[in-house]
């Protein structure tokens, strides 16, 4: 609709509005109808100019059709609608696919955590388990060694001397 007087209806049909919201709009920005002095009855509709139309359109954040618009245009808009609503739809998927392999990455994160604890404390019960065997090694020796000195107490003993050899 690209003529030149508007009546409200025919606004809030233009601009996919209710009637309500946009005679709210109109008394906002103080538009005035072109016809409200000379109207015969109260009754009668206002009217308002294109201008009128353009600014609640502005006002409203809608976008103006012409009315000379072709069908190859409407057809390459419903195409790109469906071209957006196609490319929402994967934006819709990575993000779920974004979010599962956050989720992954934070349980793989923990269990190599786990993990890592897991290993000081083998590497600790390791160090452990060897320093008593070293212990054990030493006390062994030790041994060895006092038993091989009584050995030699006891043959170097005087009495011994006597003693025959056989």
């Amino acid at each position: 609709m690209n003529k030149q007087i508007y009546t409200i209806t025919e606004l809030s049909e233009e601009l996919n509005q209710a009637r309500q919201n946009v005679r709210r709009r109109l008394i906002k920005l103080d538009i005035q109808a072109i016809n409200e002095d000379d109207r015969e009855y109260k009754t009668d509709p206002l009217e308002y100019d294109y201008q009128a139309l353009v600014s609640l359109a502005e006002d409203f954040g809608v976008v103006l059709r012409t009315s000379f618009s072709t069908t190859n245009e409407q057809a390459s808009t419903t195409k790109d609608q469906a071209n957006e609503q196609a490319e929402n739809d994967i934006i819709e998927v990575l993000k779920d696919q974004l979010e599962h392999e956050r989720d992954q990455n934070k349980k793989l994160s923990k269990l190599n955590e786990n993990l890592l604890n897991q290993l000081d404390k083998n590497q600790t019960l390791l160090d452990q388990q060897q320093r008593l065997s070293l212990n054990n090694i030493n006390n062994i020796k030790m041994l060895e060694s006092e038993l091989e000195e009584k050995k030699e107490e006891k043959e170097n003993k005087w009495y011994h001397i006597f003693k025959r050899k056989k």
